[in-house]
């Protein structure tokens, strides 16, 4: 038994950028964090922002139940007046 040559394939080689990718297991944790809260006493109805929201100085946060300033205001402008 003969056996005949062998075919063989043929790759030409080129230089190329291979990129590298490395993952690694790990956790993120946040550098800072910042409690957002009304700096008034009072019920919050609503709150006006989301978190991750950006904001601009000024932006309303909270809308907060005004009936107890009311009151205290009309409360304070009868006092007034009986004075």
């Amino acid at each position: 038994m003969t056996m005949g040559p062998l075919e063989v394939g043929v790759v030409e080689m080129q230089l190329q950028e291979v990129p590298r990718v490395m993952t690694s297991p790990g956790i993120a944790v946040a550098f800072q964090q910042v409690e957002v809260r009304p700096s008034i006493g009072g019920v919050v109805q609503e709150i006006l922002y989301t978190p991750d929201q950006l904001l601009e100085v000024g932006d309303p946060l909270f809308r907060i139940d005004d009936a107890s300033y009311v009151a205290a205001e009309a409360s304070a402008r009868a006092d007034v007046a009986t004075a």
